[in-house]
């Protein structure tokens, strides 16, 4: 199973049941790759609106600028670095050396 792709064991009539079942659900690749497409198209208006949102001190402005925090925030994105994992703990040193 592992040398055969999905494609040829789809397109092989004699192909055992086990290694059919075996096989990802189409409907849940389906509804993962609609959704992934959908957050790239958000994520794609997140940048179009950014490149054309100007710093500006108008209040009118303000509104678009809003939106766009709220949708940066609805995705999960951020201005700030991802968070450093703490420092592994130190091996502890072995007895010293004596001297000859």
């Amino acid at each position: 199973l592992r040398g055969v792709t999905m494609q040829e064991l789809l397109s092989d009539e004699d192909a055992a049941l086990e290694a059919l079942e075996a096989l990802p659900n189409c409907d849940e690749l389906r509804a993962a790759a609609a959704a992934e497409a959908e957050r790239v198209e958000r994520l794609d208006s997140l940048v179009q609106g950014l490149k054309t949102c100007t710093a500006s001190a108008d209040a009118a402005d303000a509104t678009p600028l809003a939106q766009l925090l709220s949708l940066a925030a609805d995705l999960g994105v951020s201005d700030q670095p991802p968070a450093r994992p703490p420092p592994r703990p130190k091996k502890p040193k072995g007895p010293r050396a004596k001297p000859r």
